[in-house]
């Protein structure tokens, strides 16, 4: 695949008939056969010899003449020719008639019917047509043929234009559509361009002034010659911006994708037809004094005739030219005109397609356009592992491919690479080319993993995979090794060792190729300006061969003062979005653990979104409370945790604190969450929470606190309770039932804690005495009440009343709703006839209640009055102490010591007698404070 440098030629001059018997009048070819009119009225034909055409020496004629025939109108010159090869036909004009003679005899098959004085004709040159269509020009007129059957021609319309008629020809652009061809007339000053289907005559702006007109069709372009220049118009008829341009008004053109030839009195010119520069310049042999004037582009090769010579223009090899192409890397026009050279080789047009995008991109990659370069190798068949070959860094060490090419590309680069002073061009520069092999390594994997996967289970399948993997995984680890983790996870064919040895390296450099020490280029190197990512790289390598140990010490390098030094650090390169992901998705809790405590050092929020809660609650169980309050209070707090177990298990915790610094009687001075200290700050924050949240289980909260002092509480849990019924569910029986079960089940309620629920009333019950059931149960009921009366719908003005589930409330448990109470929480708008039956329910039933109470109350002061006079007996009565006498509690003898005696109902006697050093230290200490 060697780059050769050529001079810039596109065709060679070669003589192919030195002396002409008579003067060429008219020239066509077909193939390697060359047909010449004379002005004596015969048809010569040469043919080319092809081998002498290449190889023979530029003197050395190369045609030889096959026949000559003459015509049948005598000698009269023989103006025009056409070759039809497809239909085994030649025309030809004489004396003013179109001739149709037969292609091997030259014998006359037909004339054109009803022409006479016929100056020019065109002719329709697609083979493919089996009935092709000739114009004629007849002074300002044009006659349209269609041919028939058996070489007869048809007449079939007439057009008239505005001038005399010198030069003619049919033109159909490559993509246009059957239909489309157009007829192109040149006159003395200007062109025409005929519609055959309507007759349509646009007159094309392009002036003429000292030169007859030339038409010359390129493909989808028309080129007319206008004097000097050479104007390219489009399909709908707009000339280009930029013409090509002669030194001297051409004397006749032909083309040769993509090459237009004007033929001038002592040279010929060459020019590019696309960007109508000029490509060379064919001086005339000296000994060529007569004009050429005619030329043939219809066969192998281009005919160019005049005086008594012919010459043949041979083009330079299209090999030839694409390499001179690709020099100039003007890879497009390359590559139009291999295409162009292939388009009837269906067999081999593949592979050489391929072929010529690996040079192109060879071509790009020498001069350092690496885009580019490796947009012509995505294009070939080339194997990945050849372009891998050049950067031996990162191809697999024990690989034993061998590369086809002797192409040595990292020479060239070097060369053309900043001096090594210049380091962070050198490095910008490898950067571009590391980034392309990047991109096209990854499109070559996609496709290899579309293949089936049978086909890449073999030796030779796996060794690709290999080289393909272990390439772009060195390369992203040193550029983009976040990018890695998808390639690793994704089934990468790797070795593992080779990885980690190449990551551990002191400097992970990428060298394009290894050069020996005497080699005229020194090696080039580049160093990755983040050093940590080799590190980050690492880390994904140990993941994914299960050494998680070893990822997550490798990652903790990461943000640390070495990693400091080298210019990494920070937080986005430290490592702990890796190590929470890995340690996230561990089930080994020793190992997250062992871990996880840097990640909360550095990253709390980090680590604590991506490790499990259940996991990281189990292990800071072992440690006590306050670490998983803590972490619980993160999670529902900040990471707005809707866990029902997160809101439950965290009330479970405030409560517990709050039970353990509540006294088992407490003070009725203080409104809960107003106790002074400690006990203030945690009772107000849970009173808080179970205000506020809706996520916790009440069942779990009332079993708690059910036989706890924290009552405020407990009527909190049980006012959610309530809310759900009634605003969430909308069972008002259900909540009725709810209050009145409650009232059952509960064992005792304080009555000056009610005020936490009061929030309408804004004062505080300081009912005194203890409380039941049915106290609780009022409680609930009240704070029913309260919620039928802030959700349910409001009264009108114009009838006010109360709610309907208000009043079956108050009606339902009268007795449990005191009206001193009732009363402040309904509006003031209410009639009190509506409430008649209520009130009076409830003062006949609290009348009885207070009743009983009295009757309780003389009851209870009847037993006081009991049990203080037996206290006053007992305390009346004496003891005699004998020197015998012994203390009940270690039964030595009290002798004449201190002693204690009192009332003790568990002892035989009624009565207790102990040293007073043995009371304090027994348990009658604690229960007789003042013997």
């Amino acid at each position: 695949m060697a780059i050769i440098m050529m001079p810039a030629e596109a065709f060679g001059l070669r003589l192919a008939v030195p002396h002409l018997p008579h003067r060429p009048t008219a020239v066509d070819s077909w193939e390697d056969f060359v047909f010449v009119g004379t002005g004596e009225g015969a048809v010569v034909v040469y043919r080319v010899v092809v081998s002498q055409a290449r190889d023979g020496s530029d003197e050395a004629p190369i045609a030889r003449m096959d026949r000559r025939v003459p015509l049948r109108r005598g000698k009269r010159p023989v103006e025009q020719l056409a070759v039809l090869a497809h239909l085994h036909h030649v025309l030809a004009l004489q004396d003013g008639q179109v001739e149709v003679l037969e292609l091997d005899t030259l014998e006359r098959a037909s004339t054109l019917p009803g022409l006479k004085g016929a100056s020019l004709f065109a002719v329709e040159r697609d083979p493919h047509l089996t009935k092709p269509r000739v114009c004629v020009g007849l002074k300002k007129k044009v006659l349209l043929y269609k041919h028939e059957s058996a070489g007869t021609f048809q007449a079939i319309k007439e057009f008239n234009l505005p001038d005399l008629i010198l030069a003619l020809e049919w033109w159909k652009p490559v993509a246009a559509a059957r239909g489309d061809e157009r007829i192109v007339a040149g006159h003395a000053h200007s062109y025409s361009l005929l519609d055959p289907r309507t007759g349509a005559v646009t007159t094309l702006p392009i002036p003429l002034e000292r030169s007859l007109p030339i038409i010359k069709p390129c493909r989808d372009l028309l080129l007319l010659s206008a004097d000097n220049f050479g104007f390219l118009v489009n399909q709908v008829g707009t000339p280009l911006a930029t013409q090509i341009e002669w030194d001297t008004p051409p004397l006749a053109v032909g083309y040769r994708y993509p090459f237009v030839v004007g033929v001038q009195n002592t040279s010929i010119e060459v020019h590019n037809v696309y960007n109508q520069g000029l490509v060379q310049t064919i001086p005339l042999p000296s000994h060529v004094t007569r004009k050429l004037t005619l030329v043939s582009d219809n066969g192998r090769h281009l005919i160019v005739a005049g005086g008594g010579t012919i010459y043949c223009l041979v083009p330079t090899p299209v090999e030839e030219q694409v390499k001179q192409l690709l020099q100039e890397l003007r890879v497009q026009e390359a590559a139009d005109l291999l295409a162009e050279s292939l388009k009837d080789d269906r067999e081999g047009k593949a592979a050489k397609l391929s072929a010529f995008r690996q040079e192109a991109g060879m071509v790009y990659f020498v001069n350092l356009k690496f885009k580019e370069a490796f947009a012509q190798f995505d294009k070939s068949d080339m194997d990945p592992r050849e372009l891998i070959s050049f950067f031996p860094a990162i191809a697999p060490v024990h690989s034993t491919y061998t590369p086809l090419n002797a192409f040595n590309a990292h020479l060239i680069v070097q060369s053309k690479l900043p001096g090594e002073s210049n380091e962070k061009a050198r490095a910008d520069v490898l950067h571009d080319a590391h980034e392309q092999l990047m991109k096209y390594l990854e499109a070559r994997r996609r496709e290899w993993m579309r293949v089936d996967e049978s086909k890449r289970r073999g030796k030779q399948a796996l060794e690709f995979s290999a080289a393909l993997d272990t390439a772009l995984i060195k390369l992203l680890a040193i550029y983009k090794p976040e990018a890695m983790e998808p390639l690793l996870a994704g089934g990468a064919t790797y070795n593992t060792n080779e990885l980690v040895q190449h990551l551990t390296e002191q400097k992970a450099t990428l060298a394009l190729h290894h050069t020996p020490t005497t080699a005229p280029f020194p090696a080039i190197h580049v160093t990755t300006h983040r050093p940590t990512r080799r590190w980050r790289a690492l880390g994904h390598i140990y993941r994914h061969a299960q050494s998680y140990a070893k990822a997550l010490d490798t990652w903790k390098r990461l943000g640390s003062e070495e990693a400091a030094l080298d210019g990494g650090g920070g937080r986005d390169s430290d490592g702990v979005e890796e190590s929470v992901n890995l340690l996230a998705q561990l089930s080994d809790t020793r190992l997250v653990f062992t871990y996880a405590e840097r990640l909360f050092r550095s990253s709390p929020d980090r680590a604590v979104r991506e490790l499990d809660p259940e996991q990281v609650l189990e292990f800071l169980g072992p440690f006590g409370s306050q670490g998983v309050q803590t972490y619980l209070e993160f999670l529902v707090h900040d990471l707005k945790s809707e866990a029902e177990s997160h809101h439950t298990r965290l009330a479970l915790l405030y409560a517990q604190s709050v039970r353990e610094l509540v006294p088992a009687t407490p003070s009725p001075s203080f409104k809960p969450g107003h106790e002074p200290g400690l006990l203030g700050k945690v009772r107000s924050k849970l009173l808080a929470f179970l205000d506020s949240s809706d996520a916790y289980s009440v069942p779990a909260l009332v079993s708690f606190l059910r036989d706890t002092p924290l009552h405020a509480e407990l009527l909190v849990v049980y006012a959610k309770a309530l809310d759900l019924l009634v605003n969430t569910l909308g069972d008002y029986d259900q909540a009725e039932a709810y209050c009145a079960e409650q009232a059952r089940r509960a064992r005792y309620a304080a009555p000056h804690h009610l005020a936490a629920l009061s929030h309408s009333g804004g004062q505080e019950d300081e009912a005194p005495g203890g409380g039941g059931g049915e106290e609780e149960g009022a409680h609930l009921l009240i704070r029913l009440l309260q919620i039928y009366l802030t959700h349910s719908p409001s009264a009108s003005a114009a009838s006010p009343s109360l709610p309907a589930p208000a009043l079956r409330l108050l009606n339902t448990y009268p007795t449990l709703l005191h009206p001193s109470r009732v009363l402040p929480l309904l509006p003031k708008e209410i009639p009190l006839a509506s409430l008649s039956d209520y009130l009076a329910r409830a003062v006949e039933g609290n009348v009885g209640e207070l009743r009983e109470g009295q009757v309780a109350t003389n009851l209870l002061k009847y037993h006081h009055l009991q049990a203080s006079a037996q206290l006053l007996k007992k305390r009346a009565g004496g003891l005699l102490v004998e020197r015998e006498t012994r203390c009940q509690a270690c039964g030595k003898r009290i002798g004449d010591q201190v002693f204690a005696f009192f009332a003790d109902p568990h002892h035989p006697l009624g009565q207790a007698l102990l040293h007073l050093k043995c009371l304090q230290a027994s348990p009658y200490h604690q229960q007789h404070q003042q013997p």
